[in-house]
């Protein structure tokens, strides 16, 4: 899990965690989201990345984006991501292709805007592999007795990413504008579908679209389908925080 990157107790020396924290951010992390999350200092972020870079130059390299003009990200390249399976011991591919560039710092955007207001403590955050593991395993483990026997393998959506607060769950999907209807209709199905099979407490959906144009096409969208089986909310970025926060503060006072 992303956040766990930012304990420097977790046996993993500095270099490694700026590996596996862009690992689970999806292959790539803008520089500033990075240094929060891992929690270093603008020093510590500067001698690390230059203790990396001795350790070996071709396992990050630095890109820049239009809608962050006076920053970069990292990447991982093919060997940072060798290193990174190696290291968290996953075996999953992560390859952040030119047009995932965008939708991946989208949706690490949106849990940063979450660590800016309370930190790290309270709730966790998972990455669309460790998201769609998490519902796969209870959806195969509350199969019944007829779907085993023909061994059936379910159907179900893999959200961009799950906000947990003890036992709710909130399944995030960051909409970059670019999916057409008929794909939109296809997962706002698949949500439903996946929804029925999932205890009560974990169906909800966030849907971030990038402007209010977007963000009402795809309310609009959802009114055209059958979705009673979960709640969808839709935002455009930085609408959505609050909600998230409020989830924290309800967990952290029924923990009390």
């Amino acid at each position: 899990m992303i956040l766990n990157w930012y304990n420097p107790n977790n046996n993993y020396r500095a270099f490694e965690r700026v590996i596996g924290c862009i690992f689970d951010a999806g292959g790539i992390l803008f520089r500033d989201d990075l240094k929060t999350l891992l929690g270093y200092s603008e020093d510590m972020m500067r001698y690390t990345i230059y203790r990396l870079n001795k350790h070996d130059p071709q396992l990050i390299r630095r890109i820049r984006t239009a809608d962050r003009r006076n920053t970069y990200a990292f990447m991982l390249t093919e060997q940072g991501v060798a290193y990174a399976r190696d290291l968290t011991q996953w075996d999953n591919k992560v390859r952040v292709g030119e047009g995932q560039v965008y939708h991946t710092l989208g949706i690490n955007s949106i849990l940063l805007r979450i660590v800016r207001e309370i930190g790290t403590e309270g709730y966790e955050w998972y990455c669309t592999r460790e998201a769609g593991d998490i519902i796969a395993d209870h959806i195969y483990s509350n199969m019944t007795m007829q779907e085993q026997a023909r061994r059936e393998k379910p159907r179900f959506i893999r959200p961009d990413a799950l906000f947990s607060v003890g036992h709710n769950k909130v399944c995030v999907e960051y909409d970059t504008g670019s999916e057409s209807g008929r794909i939109i209709k296809n997962k706002l199905q698949s949500y439903h579908q996946t929804m029925l099979r999932l205890p009560e407490s974990w169906r909800v959906v966030v849907f971030v679209a990038p402007t209010e144009a977007r963000r009402k096409f795809l309310e609009e969208k959802s009114r055209e389908f059958d979705t009673t089986a979960y709640k969808a909310h839709f935002f455009i970025p930085g609408q959505e925080t609050a909600g998230f926060v409020q989830r924290v503060k309800r967990g952290v006072r029924a923990s009390v």
